[in-house]
């Protein structure tokens, strides 16, 4: 790279972290994605509750691919996205991520070489079902769009191209998942996903109950203090139940 090229991608490295960084509030999020995220939120809740590698047409038992360790720190490149607010730094945790997969898959191969797509792209749908925070599930493809449309495009070429393009198809997938697209009868998907569902529902309304209890509980408990409660004490903890709530 020449000289003055190099010094014109520097600069312009530094002009979009600039920017991105003043406007992050206002761009990062968008209205019109809520809806989206909340059912790919829901579904891969749903979903990481009965779906195995087999399911994903990945390999089991001794010629597993599937390296536990290797999953949880690939995950921790993802639960990471949030502390940075630039293309950049966002498209490097998310290229983190895929590199591990990679490494994964290169340690546990037959003969020690990488595999293509078709064992890439299940690892990575298997690794988003691991991830157990609905918060960072629904930031996850915030995250990823966030990339793809304030990212120079000169600098996302090749593997960084390659691997956000792959990562937002995994979203797409669990988006719209259903058993047509699974290693499993009909039959089975329906009764597991039925299933998961009451599962989900039964334990966000058990939640929702104990919160309301909690508030029931410091309220009256703040009643009979009366003036020995400051007034910032009581909305400190009111604040604290209803975070809790939501």
């Amino acid at each position: 790279m020449a000289e003055g090229e190099e010094v014109a991608n520097l600069n312009g490295e530094g002009i979009e972290n600039c920017v991105m960084k003043n406007l992050y509030q206002d761009l990062f999020r968008h209205p019109g994605e809520a809806e989206f995220n909340d059912k790919f939120t829901r579904q891969t809740l749903i979903h990481r509750r009965f779906l195995r590698p087999e399911h994903l047409d990945l390999p089991i038992g001794k010629k597993s691919r599937i390296d536990p360790v290797r999953i949880e720190h690939a995950v921790q490149q993802l639960l990471s996205l949030n502390r940075y607010k630039t293309p950049k730094a966002k498209l490097t945790m998310l290229i983190n991520f895929c590199r591990v997969i990679s490494i994964m898959l290169q340690e546990t191969s037959p003969d020690g070489q990488p595999d293509g797509a078709d064992m890439f792209f299940p690892s990575c749908i298997y690794s988003f079902l691991q991830i157990k925070d609905p918060a960072m599930l629904t930031d996850l493809s915030t995250n990823i769009q966030f990339v793809k449309h304030f990212r120079h495009p000169d600098r996302l070429t090749g593997e960084d191209e390659y691997y956000l393009t792959t990562l937002e198809s995994c979203v797409e997938f669990l988006h719209g998942v259903s058993d047509k697209d699974l290693k499993m009868s009909h039959e089975d998907y329906i009764e597991a996903v039925k299933k998961a569902e009451l599962e989900l529902d039964g334990e966000k309304e058990a939640k929702e109950e104990a919160a309301q209890a909690e508030l029931a509980d410091l309220l009256e408990m703040n009643g009979d203090k009366g003036s020995k409660s400051s007034k910032k004490d009581e909305l400190g903890s009111l604040d604290k139940v209803y975070s809790q709530m939501k």
